[in-house]
C-alpha cells in the first residue's frame, strides 16, 4: 500500500507545504495516468499520508500528464480566490465581517477574535484580500486547517506541544542554524504552529513551528520544519 494517497489514488512523490498563517499547497505525481472522471480542476482533493487520514483538503486547480504519470496541484480553500464586490459595514462586529467574507465565497471558518468597528469598507478584489484587509485591521490572523476549513483568531497562540520529541541520529537528521531549518524524517502528524522539541547536535530547545514541508521524492520521505524558539 501506498504510503500516499490522494482520493485513494497512489501517488508516487509529494510535497505538502503548510505556513503557520495562510493556506496549505499540494503538488503531487500520481502513480497512473488519470482518468478525467476521477479528478479534474476544482474537484475536492484529500490527501492521507502515512496513516494519517485528512492531513491535507483542498481543491485541484491544475492537472498535467507526463509520460505515464499525471501531475496534480492542489490549494487549500482554493475558494478564497473568488473576487467579491466592495461593501461597506457600520457597526458591526469585526468577526462577522470575516464571516461574511468566507460565506461569500462558500467557505466553512471557525472565528475566534471580535471587536466592534464603527465603519468598516471592504474593496473590491478577491476573498483572499479581503480576509487579510480584515484581519490586518483588527491585528488577528487566519490560516486553513488540514480539514479544508478557515480559522480565524485574534492572538498568535500555538497549537499542543507536538508529542514526540526529534532527536539528532534518529528522527532528526540534518540541521541548518542559518535558516533555522530543521530536516526529519517524515512527521505526518505535525502541523504548522505546533510546538516541537528538537535536539540538534545534542541541544534540547522548544520551538514553534512556523513552515512547514513533507516531501516524498526518491523513495526518500521527509519533513522539513522552519521553526523560532
Amino acid at each position: 500500500m501506498s504510503v500516499a494517497l490522494l482520493n485513494s489514488l497512489d501517488v508516487l512523490t509529494l510535497t505538502l507545504t503548510r505556513e503557520r498563517w495562510g493556506r496549505a499547497m499540494l503538488e503531487c505525481t500520481l502513480a497512473d495516468p488519470l482518468e478525467d472522471t476521477l479528478l479534474k480542476n476544482d474537484s475536492t482533493a484529500v490527501l492521507d499520508l502515512a496513516g494519517e487520514a485528512q492531513v491535507f483538503t483542498g481543491n485541484v486547480w491544475r492537472i498535467g500528464r507526463v509520460g505515464g504519470t499525471t501531475r496534480v496541484w492542489a490549494l487549500e480553500a482554493k475558494a478564497l480566490d473568488t473576487m467579491l464586490p466592495a461593501k461597506s459595514y457600520a457597526n458591526v462586529q469585526a468577526g462577522l465581517v470575516a464571516v461574511d467574507i468566507l460565506q461569500a465565497c462558500g467557505l466553512g471558518g471557525e472565528v475566534q477574535f471580535g471587536g466592534q468597528l464603527e465603519r468598516y469598507t471592504r474593496m473590491a478584489s478577491p476573498a483572499i484580500q479581503a480576509l487579510n484587509g480584515i484581519c490586518h485591521a483588527t491585528n488577528a490572523t487566519w490560516r486553513t486547517r488540514p480539514d479544508g476549513y478557515v480559522l480565524i483568531r485574534g492572538d498568535e497562540l500555538a497549537l499542543p506541544k507536538f508529542d514526540t520529541a526529534l532527536e539528532w541520529g534518529d528522527s532528526l537528521l540534518e540541521y541548518d542554524p542559518v535558516r533555522e531549518k530543521y530536516t526529519a524524517l517524515l512527521q505526518s502528524n505535525l502541523q504548522a504552529g505546533m510546538q516541537l522539541e528538537v535536539q540538534p547536535y545534542g541541544e534540547t530547545r522548544e520551538i514553534i513551528v512556523e513552515r512547514m514541508q513533507h516531501e516524498i521524492c526518491n523513495g526518500k520521505m521527509r519533513t522539513h520544519i522552519w521553526g523560532r524558539a
